[in-house]
This record gives structure tokens, C-alpha cells and sequence, in this order.
């Protein structure tokens, strides 16, 4: 994959979520997670042919930010994100880091935080540092 290809629909995308931007009730992201216009996202299936992709993204993830023990990473499918976001484009753009994404929605767009927060259930959530 080029930089500025779209993501496969099928794919998935990993937000790291600080522990101040999760509901200490429900345990799942707030819509402050997903504020930013240009959101940062770690590329799931860039590790599809290691056994354990999930840690090379924790992996790449701690190259370029510090994981603490109580934040958590989402893991949400792309055809989910475009459905509820069409505005989305999700793009491989691999210049921060070797699994870096971005997710676009654009400038001047109404607020999609919240919207984006609804697409992660219980099961989307993992540990950022595993025990």
C-alpha cells in the first residue's frame, strides 16, 4: 500500500485512548477521543502476517507516545467508521510512524466525537500495556 491509499473496508483502524478521555462509568471512549479533525490511527492489518498484531501496533504506538497502564486502544472496523461518518476518509499515510493512518473528516464538519465513540463496544477495547 502507497501513501494516500484508502484503507480497505475491511480493515481496522487502533485509536489510543488517554485515560482521561474514557467514561468511568461504561469504560468505553467519550467523544473526546475522536475531536480532532485529523484523527491519528494505527493501521491493524499492516501486521496481518505476525501473530500477534495487536502488539506490534502497541509496539509502534510507544515509538512515538508514552502508553500509560490505564489508557486503552479501540479498535474500530473501517466499513463501520465510513458508514456512520461518509465524510471519512481513512488513508495509509505512513510518515509518523510505520503503522500511522489518518482519518479525515474534515474542516468546518459538525462535531463527529460522539458519533465516532459509539461505533466501540466493550470487545473493541483493549489494554495499551498488557500485563
Amino acid at each position: 500500500m502507497k501513501k494516500g491509499d484508502p484503507l480497505p473496508d475491511s480493515d481496522h483502524v487502533v485509536r489510543h485512548i488517554p485515560f482521561k478521555q474514557i467514561d468511568p462509568d461504561s469504560g468505553l471512549p467519550s467523544g473526546a477521543a475522536f475531536l480532532d479533525p485529523e484523527l491519528s490511527v494505527s493501521w491493524l492489518e499492516r501486521f496481518r502476517h505476525t501473530d500477534d498484531a495487536l502488539n506490534e501496533v502497541r509496539r509502534c504506538m510507544s515509538r512515538a507516545r508514552k502508553l500509560g497502564g490505564l489508557s486503552r486502544l479501540a479498535v474500530l472496523r473501517v466499513t463501520e467508521i465510513r458508514a456512520k461518518v461518509t465524510s471519512a476518509q481513512i488513508i495509509y499515510d505512513a510518515r509518523k510512524h510505520c503503522c500511522h493512518t489518518t482519518i479525515t473528516i474534515g474542516h468546518g464538519e459538525i462535531y463527529y466525537g460522539d458519533l465516532l465513540a459509539d461505533l466501540v463496544t466493550e470487545a473493541d477495547m483493549h489494554a495499551a500495556v498488557p500485563n
